[in-house]
């Protein structure tokens, strides 16, 4: 008979979930992921394209642990560890992003087209805020996100790092700043 863990569940168990989340991990780890363009210094959240769903990823990750003799996890499992959102395409998405979204794997010729896509797209943005400076007389937005970075490094990681209820573990920002004025940067 196998020892018991805490609240009366035998630590088997405990170890077969950990196997399970790994599994699931895997399995979502493959699938290409976006960054967040909006505060994507700060945001570790993954976007995946639009044309997946939960249902289809829980499917296919099943179908592949019948493949190999093994018990899928429960889909509430696979629930609770799913940290990614699904994008949904907005009018400022170009046909050469897309491409680069739906193929991550292009061949090198659209790859340079792609580098030299994202150099001009930056070299423009940065261009915008210099002049969106200018009229306005306030600092661009890269060197407010610089003293927000700046503030965040000269705290200590047992400072960000707090424990909520839940056990999850969150940043704490420095005061008056919020996720929310941090989006706005």
């Amino acid at each position: 008979m196998e020892a018991e863990g805490r609240a009366g569940r035998r630590i088997g168990d405990k170890i077969k979930d950990d196997l399970k989340r790994h599994s699931i991990n895997k399995h979502i780890s493959k699938f290409p992921k976006m960054e967040s363009h909006y505060c994507s210094a700060i945001s570790k959240h993954g976007f995946l394209a639009p044309d997946l769903s939960m249902k289809k990823m829980y499917d296919m990750y099943c179908e592949k642990q019948k493949q190999r003799n093994e018990t899928p996890a429960s889909k509430s499992l696979y629930k609770n560890d799913f940290s990614f959102f699904f994008y949904t395409l907005k009018k400022d998405t170009c046909g050469i992003c897309l491409t680069k979204m739906k193929n991550p794997e292009q061949n090198e010729e659209f790859q340079e087209v792609y580098e030299e896509h994202i150099a001009e797209k930056t070299k423009v943005r940065e261009n915008k805020e210099d002049c969106e400076c200018e009229l306005t007389g306030k600092e661009n937005k890269k060197e407010r996100l610089k003293t927000a970075e700046r503030e965040m490094n000269n705290r200590t990681t047992s400072e960000l790092e707090r424990v909520n209820e839940n056990g999850a573990i969150t940043l704490g920002l420095p005061r008056g700043l919020s996720l929310f004025a941090l989006s706005l940067l």
